[in-house]
């Protein structure tokens, strides 16, 4: 899509943009704007054409958004006199920045997250417990080739389909080994292709390279979004493919027959399917029935190219449902329509949550750009041109805008509706809520622009206020916290940036925040994470339990989830969670080692004579009844250290 020419936007956001008129009143501060005021108060703002959009609408300032102003003519003289002009702000030396970097966006993108995560990619051991799995999984797919039906622990793992693994085993020969640095470099690879997907799809829904770009930093500043890549999941991978077939299908219905988008639409709709789930073609196809129906385009969901699509789609994903039929028994895709796919849409019994969960979780994992809500001008769902911008975006100019929110709510109510909940579920509608967060944040006043970064200002101190307070009066992870005061003092030098400097523009300001996150990531991923091994990773128990099963222990675990050890002890564990079967495999083996939380161990009802505990762990949860021991017995009366360490 080629580029509209800039032009000044009013400060509508969240709600649709206005008409050219309403925009031209508001701009000359005349009466006609619809405002409930008609005396115009003078305010500064950009005149440029990149930052026009920070004009606001009239009488709309109170005295923290409007700076100084000076009295108006009389109504009477309203006639004679001309309105003033409003006193422009000029650019600093950051929102040049902006503007320069907005012509390299992919580039500059691709230096934030280089610097967010090159130096972190070994610096830490793999957490609990989703990354100690998944690291034991792509073993499987290295060392036992199953890369069509997934492994876990050496048995077939349902949970999840393979595509994610696919991307790990592209970047294995940059590692040469399935270390923690290529899970890592996973996580950092998927977090670029996010972003850059990102800002694509921005452009492709008609956003200009400013606003694009500043989707892009939005993301790269979402604290939440800034974790997620270093953690090794595939939630981002499958948000990315996500955005490219939301951005694939916008761009080929805007036509009236486009094969190629099409195609590639359903095709990378499938290819997330592959990735995580059937969520991967749920959200662009419903998203793209809606925004038909509110364009009244009906025909053309029957169009050639849409059942070729569609077909192409389920051409993907049945492949592998056939190769894993023929490779697997068919239990396997019973388990994985009945138990992954029904049972945790309906009624599970794992991460269920209620309807309103994601309403209370949305503002936490959205910060710091939850302040922004509180700084929109949120009054103007009140007048009647909301609703009158709101049925124009039905207009073939404003309909990516209709795209993005159809897309964001149909999301946001099919998660609502699904039984199993998670946080990490919502990375599919981050790039909807970056978008529309750029596009407020370059419509936003000087002086709410100002109040926004203020509000930031005090979410760093707080941050630095709790390091202090965890520290020195109660740290519940048990652990001594490393870099602690590194972070602390970052993060107040950020909180006194942010007040002092408050940038009147978004462009500027976004540079600063994006600088204050990735001057705060570094040591935290670089010092303080590795601190937590000990109470975050089961490698020290792992480890120690591999020095027994060298030394011909049998290595069991009783309630504990699948592949826990499995990775840091490098063989396959013998699991139950059947009392009957842990006691006739201790009996079968003279020399066990079992890890077993501490409230099964005071529970076991037949605990044999001999057991011995010879090591603790807490992990994740703090609480002594979850406590993770290691117990075992010997055929020999000794009973000592681990073998290795004797």
């Amino acid at each position: 899509m080629t580029d509209s020419p800039e032009r000044p936007k009013s400060n509508d956001w969240p709600m649709p943009d206005s008409s050219d008129t309403s925009e031209k009143n508001e701009q000359a501060g005349s009466p006609e704007a619809g405002s409930a005021e008609t005396t115009p108060r003078i305010e500064s703002v950009q005149t440029d054409s990149a930052s026009a959009e920070h004009i606001p609408a009239s009488g709309e300032a109170d005295a923290e958004s409007q700076g100084d102003t000076k009295a108006a003519p009389a109504a009477a003289e309203e006639d004679t006199q001309p309105a003033p002009q409003p006193v422009p702000v000029p650019k600093g030396l950051l929102d040049h920045c902006f503007d320069a970097l907005s012509y390299l966006p992919m580039l500059t993108l691709f230096a934030i997250v280089a610097l967010q995560t090159w130096f972190t990619l070994d610096s830490r051991a793999l957490w609990f417990s989703d990354e100690i799995r998944y690291a034991n999984v792509f073993e499987h797919v290295i060392n036992a080739k199953k890369w069509i039906v997934l492994y876990l622990n050496g048995i077939p793992y349902p949970d999840k389909p393979p595509v994610y693994f696919w991307l790990l085993k592209a970047l294995y020969p940059f590692v040469g080994e399935a270390s923690p640095k290529l899970f890592m470099l996973g996580a950092a690879v998927s977090g670029l292709l996010f972003t850059w997907v990102t800002y694509l799809f921005a452009r492709a829904l008609g956003e200009d390279k400013k606003t694009a770009f500043a989707a892009g930093l939005i993301l790269l500043s979402t604290f939440f979004t800034v974790g997620m890549m270093h953690y090794s999941r595939m939630d981002l991978l499958f948000a990315t493919l996500i955005t490219l077939s939301h951005l694939c299908l916008f761009k080929g219905w805007q036509k009236e027959s486009a094969f190629g988008w099409i195609v590639l639409g359903f095709f990378f709709a499938g290819i997330a399917t592959l990735t995580k789930g059937p969520l991967g073609l749920a959200f662009p196809i419903i998203s793209i029935i809606l925004f038909t129906i509110w364009r009244f385009r009906f025909k053309r969901l029957l169009g050639w190219d849409v059942a070729i699509g569609f077909g192409v789609m389920t051409a993907v994903c049945l492949t592998w449902v056939s190769a894993a039929y023929f490779t697997e028994d068919p239990d396997y895709l019973r388990n994985i329509f009945q138990q992954q796919i029904i049972k945790r849409a309906t009624d599970t019994w794992h991460h269920g949550q209620p309807w309103w969960f994601y309403f209370a979780t949305l503002s936490g994992v959205m910060v710091p750009w939850t302040f922004l809500l509180i700084t929109v001008p949120w009054e103007r769902l009140f007048g009647v041109q909301f609703y009158k911008n709101l049925w124009a975006t039905r207009q073939p100019e404003r309909m990516g805008l209709a795209y993005v929110w159809i897309s964001l709510l149909s999301g946001f109510g099919l998660l609502s509706a699904i039984s199993i909940k998670l946080p990490v579920y919502l990375m599919p509608l981050f790039p909807l809520l970056a978008i529309l967060s750029a596009r407020g944040l370059m419509r936003l006043t000087p002086g709410r622009c100002r109040m926004m970064f203020r509000l930031f200002a005090l979410l760093f101190a707080g941050v630095a206020g709790g390091l202090v307070y965890l520290e020195f009066f109660n740290n519940p992870f048990h652990v001594q916290l490393a870099g602690w005061d590194y972070l602390a003092a970052i993060a107040g030098v950020c909180a006194a940036t942010l007040w002092i400097a408050a940038p009147r523009r978004g462009e500027g300001g976004l540079l600063l925040l994006a600088a204050c996150v990735t001057a705060f990531i570094l040591p935290l991923g670089t010092i303080t994470a590795p601190s937590l091994d000990a109470i975050m990773s089961p490698k020290a128990q792992a480890t120690i339990m591999r020095s027994y099963l060298l030394n011909g222990f049998a290595p069991a675990s009783y309630r504990i989830y699948s592949g826990t050890y499995s990775y840091y002890a490098k063989s396959n564990i013998f699991e139950t969670n059947d009392w009957a079967e842990l006691d006739t495999f201790v009996q079968e083996h003279p020399d066990v080692v079992v890890a077993i939380r501490q409230k099964h161990w005071e529970e076991w009802p037949n605990k044999p004579e001999g057991m011995q505990i010879v090591h603790r762990q807490m992990l994740v949860d703090p609480k002594p009844s979850n406590e993770y021991l290691l117990a075992i017995r010997r055929s020999t009366p000794e009973l000592a250290a681990p073998p290795d360490m004797e």
